[in-house]
This record gives C-alpha cells, sequence and structure tokens, in this order.
C-alpha cells in the first residue's frame, strides 16, 4: 500500500512538472509573439531578441551583433516587403547584423533604402530631372519635378524648398533625419535630400498617379465609389500614424487634396508631412495652410492641435463623397456653392442620393456613416470633433456614428 502511494505521488509529481512546462512554454511562445508584433508595430525598430528572462528591442540602425554559445535567444530582424535581401545560408544562423552595412554601400540595396536617407549633390540632381524640366506640380512649398535615381533608375520627385538661410543647416538635417524615420504605408516616402550652398531639395518616392485632387476633379466620369472609400481610409491611416503612432507626434497643418498622392495600386499616401514646421517654425496662426481646409482657430492665434488636420480631413472626406470642390460657384445654385452647406442638407433632408447621383454599386449605409463623420470633423469647436482613431472605427462601421450638428459656414478668407 504505501508502494502504491509512493508510485501515485510520482507520478502526480511528474504531470505537474510536465504541466507546469507546458505553461511555461505557452507563455514562452505567448511573450515571443507578443515581442514580434511589438517591433513589427515600431516604426523605429529593426530587431528583437527575446529569452525566458529578457526582452530587448533594438532601433534602427542596426550595426552588429553576435552570437553567443551560452545563451539561447529567439532573434526577430524585421525586413521591408519588397527588400532585396538575400537570407541566411541554412548552415549559419543570422547573426552578423553588420552586414547590414555593406548594404548601405551598395546603391542598388532595396534594403539599405529603407533605413537610410541618401544625400545627393545638386549636379546628381540636376542630371537626373535633365535641368528639372519635367514638372509635375506647384503648391506651397514650392514645385516638383520628376526624375530618375542615379543609383537605380527607378522614377523620384525632386521637390525644390526655398533657399537656406544662415543658421538654418543643422535643422535642416535634423528635421531630414526624423522625417526619414518615419515610414507608413499610407506616407510618401523621402528617399533623400540636398542641401548645397543655398539651395535645398527632398527626394521622395515617385506617385505614378498624381494627386488626390486630379482623381476626384480633373476626370470625365467619377471614380466608382469603393476607390473612393477605400482612398478616404487610407488618407486616416495616414494621419493616425502621424498624430499617435510615431515617435513625436506631428500635426501635418495643411491636409487637401493636392497632398494627397496615389501609387500605381491607388494606395493613397499623404506628402509634405512636417514641413509646415521645417519651413515656418513656431507658427501658431494661418500663415500655413490652405483656407478652404483650414480650421477656425488657424484665423483665431490660438495654439494648434491634431484637431485642425481632423477638421480639413472633413473637408476632404466631403469632396472625396461627392467627387467636386469644397466651393465651386459656377453651375451651382445658391445653397450648392458650399459643399458643407450642400451635404449637410442633404444629410437632414434625406436625399443623400443626390450626393451620388448617377453612379452604380454605392452602398448608400456607407455613404450616410462618410458623410455624418465629414460633418463631425468640420465643427468649429475642436472639442467636437473626434480623433483620427475613432474616425476609422466609425468609418468601418465598427464604432457607431451618431448625428452631427449642422456645421457652421466655413471661414474663408482672401
Amino acid at each position: 500500500m504505501a508502494a502504491a502511494t509512493k508510485r501515485f505521488a510520482s507520478r502526480s509529481k511528474s504531470n505537474r512538472s510536465r504541466k507546469r512546462k507546458q505553461a511555461e512554454q505557452q507563455a514562452r511562445n505567448l511573450n515571443s509573439s507578443f515581442q514580434q508584433k511589438a517591433c513589427e508595430d515600431d516604426c523605429s525598430c529593426g530587431g528583437a531578441l527575446y529569452s525566458p528572462n529578457r526582452c530587448s528591442m533594438y532601433s534602427l540602425p542596426l550595426k552588429y551583433g553576435r552570437k553567443h554559445v551560452n545563451i539561447t535567444t529567439t532573434a526577430f530582424i524585421k525586413l521591408i516587403p519588397g527588400s532585396t535581401i538575400s537570407p541566411p545560408p541554412e548552415t549559419s544562423p543570422m547573426h552578423r547584423v553588420h552586414s547590414y552595412e555593406k548594404l548601405l554601400e551598395s546603391k542598388s540595396s532595396g534594403f539599405a533604402e529603407q533605413f537610410t536617407l541618401q544625400s545627393f549633390t545638386f549636379n546628381e540632381l540636376d542630371e537626373a530631372t535633365q535641368g528639372f524640366q519635367d514638372e509635375l506640380g506647384r503648391g506651397s512649398f514650392g514645385a516638383v519635378y520628376k526624375g530618375t535615381s542615379p543609383g537605380d533608375g527607378k522614377s523620384i520627385a525632386v521637390k525644390r524648398l526655398g533657399m537656406v538661410k544662415e543658421g538654418e543647416r543643422d535643422q535642416f538635417r535634423t528635421e531630414m533625419t526624423s522625417i526619414g524615420r518615419n515610414n507608413h504605408r499610407n506616407l510618401v516616402r523621402l528617399l533623400g535630400f540636398c542641401m548645397e550652398g543655398s539651395r535645398k531639395f527632398l527626394v521622395y518616392e515617385y506617385m505614378s498617379n498624381g494627386s488626390l485632387a486630379d482623381f476626384l476633379f480633373n476626370r470625365n466620369e467619377r471614380p466608382v465609389w469603393k476607390q473612393r472609400a477605400r482612398i478616404a481610409l487610407d488618407v486616416t491611416k495616414g494621419i493616425l500614424y502621424l498624430h499617435e503612432e510615431c515617435e513625436v507626434s506631428i500635426i501635418h497643418c495643411n491636409i487637401k487634396p493636392r497632398n494627397i498622392l496615389l501609387d500605381d495600386s491607388l494606395t493613397a499616401k499623404i506628402s509634405d508631412f512636417r514641413l509646415a514646421k521645417l519651413l515656418r517654425p513656431n507658427q501658431t496662426s494661418s500663415t500655413s495652410g490652405t483656407a478652404l481646409y483650414s480650421a477656425p482657430e488657424w484665423q483665431n492665434s490660438a495654439l494648434l492641435s491634431v484637431k485642425v488636420d481632423v477638421y480639413s480631413f472633413g473637408v476632404v472626406l466631403l469632396e472625396i463623397i461627392c467627387c467636386r470642390s469644397n466651393i465651386e460657384v459656377e453651375g451651382r445654385s445658391a445653397d450648392e456653392i458650399l459643399l458643407s452647406t450642400f451635404v449637410n442638407n442633404c444629410f437632414v433632408g434625406g436625399e443623400l442620393n443626390k450626393l451620388v447621383e448617377g453612379e452604380e454599386e454605392v452602398d448608400m449605409k456607407m455613404v450616410e456613416r462618410f458623410v455624418k463623420v465629414g460633418l463631425w470633423c468640420i465643427q468649429d469647436d475642436p472639442n467636437l470633433r473626434p480623433l483620427m482613431k475613432n474616425v476609422i472605427l466609425m468609418l468601418e462601421g465598427i464604432m457607431t456614428a451618431p448625428v452631427p450638428p449642422s456645421p457652421s459656414l466655413p471661414h474663408v478668407t482672401n
């Protein structure tokens, strides 16, 4: 009897030990997955090391690494989609991250381009753009030219900025480094810059389908509703990243269709973020931005918050819904000149079909959600405007969008 009891106790102890090991393994797997996800979500994280007693994330750039034979760890090395880095040999684990430095030396490496800004000379950009002949557009911060990258032959967009003033060189370089760290699917990627003498240029990825303004307003027929709805969500995700997900919150201050660009798959990407701060520092009023898209607090010399971008997005959202500019006089009746007034009247009168008249395959429930969100975003009181994370939830139908108050008339200045 005593022997049987002893065997039973031994089996129970063995079972408890096995269950404890299983629980520990599950916890390690969970923590490992959590560490991997945390690194994926952090734009500045280039890799992570996980061991049962420690989790560490490492910022970019990753410069060196070494293998320790007595320590068992799991390494996560972030690779950018579309990068050309080759997988490690099967016989050798990835432990020499210093090979990244060699990749930087090759201009043909897509992996290197994702992590560092290239410094161009003026002659390189002059040659890349064939003397700045092909102008893509001109905005508040300067003209943009199409060119070809000296390194890999890819198309690029070169933005000419104002002259560098005395004492601005260090600030310019600091801002370039900061902008280069912001990496998101819905932001136009900064590839490099030039600061030579008094000249300064920014070099961006080329967006083959131009601006949202051209897409909405300069076509013979309206883009289909599904495309427009997807573009609207793309823009919200880019703004949310600027407001809440990058290292330091960025207020764009100039959200408008001309600063929203479309790539070859019609993915919308926001351009010119941080340029208002770079070119006009310490501003608190409407010295930047475009009047038709500017929140009322611009003109009150008030301190700015992320809600100014929410207001601008609201105007853009109504334009996306209706495929027309915020103010149109020609061919419009008095109550149709101001888009916000027209949209609100249609919403209150139950005539949202007027906003998408003649279109096919339009989800009217989605149109109603979008209209309500747009009207909330353009409220005069910043406290009434939703945060961008709630804008996304309402647009996607995850959060209910309540009935908004009627917006005030836009504050337009000459």
